[in-house]
């Protein structure tokens, strides 16, 4: 899979140049399923990598970790509120651990803050009442608890909201096999 199989060059214009990709954090909304439940969270999306998909990282006991061992489809949404730009993405997950591709957790790894990275310690229990909590020390290694999601898309949506809402622009790019990304211009829903 290369880059423009990952997502159409409009797609990463916007990512490069609206949402600043490579600058600036960029957090979107991640939707899985488990037990015919949609269940959503705010997750960070850490990179593109050209043949393996879009980058979360996560710890492997987390819901959506569980939900997409289930379940392999989920559905992301980033939003600019400032441009009004809106992208949708519908994906298959693969999960991986850090022994499955150390040379990729090494690097998304750096990317994390320290204070983040307490939550991977060994010691750490997530899910405790606040007042339980025990503080942990930054993991010296990068610990197994981590596990990355490389989401890969087979469609995006584009959405401009003009101030005349039925004016708004909206594409919708599917991917097949062959042809690689389909666009369609679609009117508003």
């Amino acid at each position: 899979m290369t880059i423009s199989s990952i997502a159409p060059s409009e797609i990463i214009s916007v990512l490069e140049n609206d949402f600043k990709f490579q600058n600036n954090l960029i957090f979107c909304q991640m939707s899985t399923v488990r037990n015919d439940t949609p269940h959503i969270r705010t997750v960070r999306l850490y990179g593109i990598e050209d043949q393996l998909g879009l980058i979360f990282f996560t710890r492997k006991t987390s819901k959506k970790w569980q939900d997409l061992s289930h379940n392999s489809r989920l559905a992301i949404c980033l939003l600019h509120p400032e441009y009004r730009i809106q992208l949708q993405a519908e994906c298959t997950a693969k999960l991986i651990g850090v022994n499955d591709n150390p040379v990729l957790f090494k690097k998304y790894w750096s990317m994390i803050r320290d204070d983040v990275k307490k939550i991977y310690h060994d010691d750490y229990v997530p899910n405790l009442d606040y007042q339980q909590r025990k503080e942990t020390e930054i993991p010296s290694s990068i610990p197994d608890s981590g596990g990355i999601i490389m989401a890969s898309p087979h469609y995006w949506e584009y959405l401009f909201v003009n101030d005349n809402y039925p004016e708004s622009i909206r594409y919708q790019f599917t991917h097949h096999a062959q042809k690689g990304w389909i666009k369609s211009h679609l009117t508003m829903s």
